[in-house]
């Protein structure tokens, strides 16, 4: 990032330097004609009056000879005004901000759906009014771990490497449901598989999905905002016993899960990370006040990651260059309502304090999540404070909480929108 600014402000030097060369260029040139006119001036022998008629050398008579002095006349002809540099044009203003269609709100349906009781791979659980952990798991939550998740419920539980398994039915119309668990042991997604008639089932309970596409990759999602819980379907196809015949049969269903995530309203809102003192924290304050976001990399574990990452040797030569093999400190939160993994907050670090910061908000360049993140955007921080276009880029400023400044571009990929929190 300290590179790209840097070599922002040299260019802006750049510009500013031709601006100056322009100035003086129009403005000394027509000192040197109106120099060059009054020289003219001082030579009246030119004109030879001894050669003509004494009558002719009257006042009177010679009025045009001595309004001419054509030397005072040459500045007119130099057009000085039209030489003046034009003022410089001021940036175009960005679109106005959409307005907001309420995609990543919960869509509570006036009845709530019923599954079929007669079809044996139906949803074991009711549809809740909005997305939240099945009630299958009987008390299972995220963040536990494996010790509290063994002895919750009555279910039996099952447990192989990272995850924890419970069945449902008996076979051949047996279900199995999941639980997983993260590095820290501790558990943060929940999972199971459906078909088309369950998916149904949850569109008549939450509402269309959002569609979030990543190249050849689809999701469908639904949330919670109240409980940040997201409900996530991805397609899927699998074999399952067929409910007439209970022969193995591949069918296009979906992966279901559900996880946490990170509202809108918990990065931008009155109580969200913008409104948190970030900027001018050391590393070791971070520690006292982010305990649990902060996540700390070391130039070994990023080298090591790097490698593992599949990349050629160009590739990997230019991702270091740019910072990819270093320590790193930033803060780690659950996904954002369009996002698949983590929402990161990066600083930019001056003299061992936070700077500013940044973090990103994925629409993949679909229209209908870019202008609802921008809305929504809009709607916590307010009517923006200014906007531009430039090169075709819009970028919007904010007044954020605290006395920041939040600055909303293009990311780089033009993929998502790229969050920027400084102060004033």
């Amino acid at each position: 990032m300290a590179d790209i600014r840097s070599l922002a402000c040299v260019k802006a030097r750049a510009n500013g330097a031709r601006m100056e060369i322009r100035a003086l260029r129009y403005l000394v040139i027509p000192s040197l004609l109106a120099l060059s006119a009054c020289d003219k001036k001082a030579e009246p022998a030119k004109t030879e009056p001894a050669k003509t008629e004494p009558a002719k050398t009257e006042p009177a008579k010679v009025e045009g000879e001595k309004k001419a002095e054509p030397a005072a006349a040459e500045p007119a002809k130099a057009e000085p005004a039209k030489a003046e540099p034009a003022p410089e044009a001021k940036a175009p203003e960005a679109p106005p901000i959409p307005e907001a269609k309420g995609l990543f709100e919960c869509h509570k349906a006036a009845t709530p759906p019923v599954a079929d009781a007669k079809d044996p791979w139906a949803l074991r659980w009711a549809v809740p009014a909005c997305p939240e952990i099945p009630s299958t798991f009987e008390g299972i939550t995220f963040g536990m771990d494996r010790a509290a998740a063994e002895t919750t419920g009555k279910a039996e539980k099952k447990f192989s490497g990272d995850s924890g398994y419970i069945y449902l039915g008996k076979s051949p119309f047996r279900l199995q449901t999941s639980f997983w668990f993260n590095e820290a042991g501790k558990i943060y997604r929940f999972s199971q598989k459906i078909d088309q008639k369950a998916f149904d089932l949850l569109k008549a309970g939450w509402g269309e999905p959002v569609e979030i596409v990543d190249g050849s990759d689809k999701s469908f999602r639904w949330y919670n905002p109240e409980a940040k819980i997201m409900a996530v379907a991805e397609p899927d196809s699998y074999d399952r016993a067929n409910a007439e015949t209970k022969e193995d049969e591949k069918i296009e269903g979906y992966k279901l899960y559900f996880v946490q995530y990170t509202p809108l309203t918990d990065l931008l809102g009155a109580e969200g990370i913008v409104s948190k003192a970030i900027i001018g924290k050391t590393v070791a304050e971070l520690r006292t006040s982010f305990p649990d976001l902060i996540e700390e990399t070391t130039a070994e574990k990023a080298k090591a990651e790097l490698a593992a990452a599949g990349l050629d040797a160009e590739t990997q030569a230019k991702a270091a260059a740019l910072g990819a093999a270093d320590a790193k400190v930033n803060l780690s939160l659950p996904p954002a309502a369009t996002d698949e993994h983590f929402t990161t907050v990066h600083p930019s670090w001056s003299e061992g304090k936070i700077e500013d910061y940044s973090f990103e908000l994925s629409h993949e360049k679909k229209d209908d999540l870019k202008n609802e993140l921008l809305a929504q955007i809009a709607a916590l921080l307010g009517k923006p404070t200014a906007s531009k276009l430039e090169d075709g880029k819009p970028e919007y400023t904010f007044a954020g909480p605290n006395g920041v400044v939040v600055r909303v571009s293009p990311s780089i990929l033009e993929d998502g929108w790229r969050v920027e929190v400084a102060a004033k």
